[in-house]
């Protein structure tokens, strides 16, 4: 509409009417609104819709990896660079991996809502006793975009001795289901603080386990502790746990 009226004592109205037509390319619109003397503009940006050819852009979450398993918290944000179309169907297209057994969707299927410019895809990994190198493609109304993953091999245990004299020092050990390609930090935590652990353990490139410190303090009565272990993709997440109990003693 060219005007608007504001009825007696309104401090403000809404502009009704307004048509935003498609555009081809990304354009930028300014609009003014006049009272009196004064005038005051605003742009708006309209963005085109989604055509073939366009960038798709594949993040995973939550972080860049390596990834374990077994877990089934993982996914990839899927981004297009422009919205979908809108007044129609989603954008619809596929998720395919080189290694399925390994990488394991819950569907094959990518929709994008009509409007919208951004998604997800879920998988799975399974335990692992060595590691996996795969892609992960999304192609999509046109266009195509790949990028690669890592899954490195589980955590298979955390072993201490049966029992430690409190107050007295012990080693523990922890285990992989085979041997990374790169190093693998395994982060520990005690259930209990008359048992004290260190924060991580560092596993070397080709090696499957690596030992850490206990110490302990003294007690009266038997106590029993739990040690934990686990991978992280990120500081949110704990997967690939296992778990020991040792008996502290007088």
């Amino acid at each position: 509409p060219r005007s608007t009226l504001f009825p007696y004592t309104t401090l403000f109205r809404s502009v009704t009417g307004v048509t935003v037509n498609p555009v081809s390319t990304t354009t930028k619109v300014t609009l003014s609104a006049t009272l009196g003397s004064r005038t005051l503009t605003v742009s708006v940006v309209l963005i085109r819709p989604w055509q073939s050819g366009d960038k798709i852009t594949l993040t995973p979450s939550p972080g860049p990896g390596p990834f374990y398993g077994p877990s089934l918290g993982y996914e990839y944000l899927v981004y297009l660079n422009h919205p979908a179309p809108t007044g129609g169907s989603a954008l619809n297209g596929t998720v395919t991996t080189n290694h399925p057994k390994a990488v394991q969707f819950d569907g094959n299927q990518v929709n994008v809502t009509a409007g919208c410019n951004n998604t997800s895809v879920s998988f799975s990994v399974p335990y692992e006793s060595h590691p996996v190198h795969a892609t992960v493609t999304v192609s999509l109304g046109g266009s195509t975009a790949t990028v690669s993953l890592t899954i490195e091999p589980s955590l298979a245990s955390v072993t201490l001795p049966a029992t430690i004299v409190g107050g007295q020092s012990a080693t523990g050990t922890v285990t992989l289901a085979g041997a990374p390609d790169r190093q693998e930090t395994v982060f520990l935590q005690s259930t209990w603080g008359i048992l004290t652990v260190p924060d991580s353990v560092t596993v070397p490139a080709g090696q499957v386990s690596a030992t850490f410190p206990i110490t302990t303090v003294p007690v009266t009565s038997d106590s029993q502790v739990n040690v934990n272990a686990w991978h992280s993709v990120s500081d949110q997440t704990a997967d690939s746990v296992e778990s020991n109990t040792t008996d502290v003693i007088p």
